[in-house]
Protein backbone atom coordinates (compact mmCIF):
# COMPACT_ATOMS: atom_id res chain seq x y z
CA UNK A 1 0.00 0.00 0.00
CA UNK A 2 1.36 3.47 -0.57
CA UNK A 3 0.61 6.75 1.20
CA UNK A 4 -3.21 7.18 -0.17
CA UNK A 5 -3.80 4.20 1.54
CA UNK A 6 -4.40 1.68 -2.29
CA UNK A 7 -2.78 -1.22 -3.09
CA UNK A 8 -0.11 -0.22 -5.78
CA UNK A 9 -0.16 -3.05 -8.86
CA UNK A 10 1.41 -3.92 -11.99
CA UNK A 11 -1.32 -4.99 -14.48
CA UNK A 12 -3.22 -6.65 -11.81
CA UNK A 13 0.35 -8.08 -9.60
CA UNK A 14 0.53 -7.10 -6.21
CA UNK A 15 3.79 -5.23 -4.88
CA UNK A 16 5.48 -8.08 -3.55
CA UNK A 17 5.93 -9.58 -6.93
CA UNK A 18 6.07 -6.21 -8.99
CA UNK A 19 10.29 -6.04 -8.53
CA UNK A 20 10.51 -10.18 -9.97
CA UNK A 21 8.03 -8.94 -12.53
CA UNK A 22 10.51 -5.73 -13.36
CA UNK A 23 13.31 -7.96 -13.64
CA UNK A 24 12.10 -10.80 -15.74
CA UNK A 25 10.74 -8.04 -17.91
CA UNK A 26 14.28 -6.68 -18.21
CA UNK A 27 15.93 -10.35 -19.33
CA UNK A 28 13.66 -11.12 -21.91
CA UNK A 29 14.15 -7.88 -23.54
CA UNK A 30 17.53 -8.10 -23.89
CA UNK A 31 18.35 -4.97 -21.27
CA UNK A 32 19.27 -7.15 -18.70
CA UNK A 33 22.04 -9.60 -17.84
CA UNK A 34 23.01 -11.40 -20.95
CA UNK A 35 24.25 -14.94 -22.21
CA UNK A 36 28.15 -15.18 -22.65
CA UNK A 37 28.71 -15.65 -26.03
CA UNK A 38 29.29 -18.96 -27.71
CA UNK A 39 31.33 -20.53 -30.70
CA UNK A 40 28.11 -20.98 -32.56
CA UNK A 41 26.77 -17.66 -31.72
CA UNK A 42 29.65 -16.14 -32.79
CA UNK A 43 29.90 -17.84 -36.50
CA UNK A 44 25.99 -16.51 -36.90
CA UNK A 45 26.55 -12.93 -36.59
CA UNK A 46 26.23 -10.98 -39.87
CA UNK A 47 27.95 -8.27 -41.17
CA UNK A 48 25.45 -4.91 -41.31
CA UNK A 49 26.05 -1.42 -42.71
CA UNK A 50 27.86 -0.14 -39.78
CA UNK A 51 30.07 -1.54 -37.42
CA UNK A 52 28.93 -3.09 -34.12
CA UNK A 53 30.04 -4.83 -31.04
CA UNK A 54 28.73 -7.91 -29.43
CA UNK A 55 29.78 -8.72 -25.67
CA UNK A 56 31.19 -11.42 -24.16
CA UNK A 57 32.04 -11.23 -20.54
CA UNK A 58 33.88 -8.75 -18.46
CA UNK A 59 34.91 -5.93 -20.94
CA UNK A 60 35.70 -8.72 -23.77
CA UNK A 61 33.30 -8.24 -26.79
CA UNK A 62 33.64 -8.87 -30.34
CA UNK A 63 33.78 -5.76 -33.23
CA UNK A 64 31.78 -7.18 -36.14
CA UNK A 65 32.79 -4.82 -39.57
CA UNK A 66 30.94 -4.22 -42.62
CA UNK A 67 33.72 -5.65 -44.37
CA UNK A 68 33.01 -9.37 -42.58
CA UNK A 69 36.08 -9.15 -39.76
CA UNK A 70 35.45 -9.85 -36.52
CA UNK A 71 37.69 -8.35 -34.14
CA UNK A 72 38.13 -9.04 -30.25
CA UNK A 73 38.59 -6.00 -28.12
CA UNK A 74 39.16 -5.46 -24.90
CA UNK A 75 37.74 -2.66 -22.76
CA UNK A 76 39.19 -1.36 -19.70
CA UNK A 77 40.20 1.44 -17.31
CA UNK A 78 43.20 2.87 -15.53
CA UNK A 79 41.18 5.65 -13.52
CA UNK A 80 39.10 7.30 -15.22
CA UNK A 81 40.49 6.89 -18.76
CA UNK A 82 39.03 4.08 -20.78
CA UNK A 83 41.37 2.11 -22.78
CA UNK A 84 40.82 -0.67 -25.53
CA UNK A 85 43.52 -3.46 -26.30
CA UNK A 86 42.95 -5.52 -29.41
CA UNK A 87 43.45 -9.01 -29.41
CA UNK A 88 43.07 -10.46 -32.53
CA UNK A 89 40.41 -11.64 -35.17
CA UNK A 90 37.87 -14.14 -35.11
CA UNK A 91 38.17 -17.86 -35.86
CA UNK A 92 42.45 -16.80 -36.45
CA UNK A 93 41.77 -16.22 -32.08
CA UNK A 94 39.16 -18.73 -30.54
CA UNK A 95 37.11 -17.24 -27.60
CA UNK A 96 38.81 -19.27 -25.20
CA UNK A 97 42.25 -17.94 -26.42
CA UNK A 98 40.66 -14.57 -26.37
CA UNK A 99 39.12 -15.65 -22.91
CA UNK A 100 42.67 -16.16 -21.78
CA UNK A 101 44.38 -12.81 -23.11
CA UNK A 102 41.44 -10.71 -21.36
CA UNK A 103 42.37 -12.65 -18.13
CA UNK A 104 45.71 -11.71 -18.21
CA UNK A 105 45.57 -8.20 -19.28
CA UNK A 106 42.79 -8.01 -16.74
CA UNK A 107 45.80 -9.38 -13.92
CA UNK A 108 47.99 -6.71 -15.30
CA UNK A 109 45.21 -3.66 -15.02
CA UNK A 110 44.82 -5.14 -11.20
CA UNK A 111 48.85 -4.97 -11.03
CA UNK A 112 48.38 -1.10 -12.24
CA UNK A 113 49.95 -1.98 -15.85
CA UNK A 114 49.03 -0.88 -18.88
CA UNK A 115 48.18 -4.11 -21.34
CA UNK A 116 48.04 -2.17 -24.35
CA UNK A 117 51.26 0.02 -23.27
CA UNK A 118 52.77 -3.16 -22.95
CA UNK A 119 52.21 -4.84 -26.30
CA UNK A 120 52.78 -1.76 -28.25
CA UNK A 121 56.56 -1.61 -26.41
CA UNK A 122 56.77 -5.57 -26.88
CA UNK A 123 55.86 -4.74 -30.71
CA UNK A 124 58.81 -2.63 -30.96
CA UNK A 125 61.47 -3.80 -28.96
CA UNK A 126 60.71 -6.79 -31.39
CA UNK A 127 60.86 -5.28 -34.35
CA UNK A 128 64.44 -3.41 -33.35
CA UNK A 129 65.31 -6.77 -32.26
CA UNK A 130 64.51 -8.26 -35.72
CA UNK A 131 66.16 -5.23 -37.80
CA UNK A 132 69.31 -5.50 -35.54
CA UNK A 133 70.78 -8.15 -37.29
CA UNK A 134 74.34 -8.60 -37.86
CA UNK A 135 74.02 -8.99 -42.06
CA UNK A 136 71.51 -6.20 -42.18
CA UNK A 137 73.90 -3.81 -40.45
CA UNK A 138 77.28 -4.88 -42.49
CA UNK A 139 74.54 -5.04 -45.96
CA UNK A 140 74.15 -1.09 -44.44
CA UNK A 141 77.77 -0.19 -44.11
CA UNK A 142 79.41 -2.35 -47.02
CA UNK A 143 81.59 -0.32 -49.13
CA UNK A 144 81.93 -0.97 -53.10
CA UNK A 145 85.29 -1.89 -54.23
CA UNK A 146 86.84 1.21 -56.03
CA UNK A 147 87.68 0.21 -59.30
CA UNK A 148 91.90 1.93 -60.08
Amino acid sequence: MDRSGTSREISGVPDIFAGLLRAFAKTTLGKGPHMPLTETRLRALKTKDKPYKVADQRGLYVEVTPAGSKLWRFRYRIGKIEKKLSIGSYPEVSLKQARDATYEARQAVASGGDPALEKRKRKIREEFLTAQTFDTVAREFSVEPCEP
